[in-house]
């Protein structure tokens, strides 16, 4: 959404909804391999602040 922000109350009722949402085998796959791909330059991932840090 462009220019625009999802309430507090919004975004509560969003993540609810996903709450116990069963992933299929195959879209595990696909999530597991996009996470382990180099980020884009330009990702927020790929910034500095992000890889620096600490876990």
């Amino acid at each position: 959404m462009t220019g625009k922000h999802h309430t507090e109350e919004t975004r509560r009722k969003i993540g609810a909804a996903q709450i116990g949402k069963i992933v299929s085998e195959e879209t595990r796959k696909k999530m597991s391999e996009a996470h382990k791909k180099p980020q884009k330059k330009g990702s927020f991932r790929a910034h500095p602040h992000a890889l620096n840090k600490k876990n």
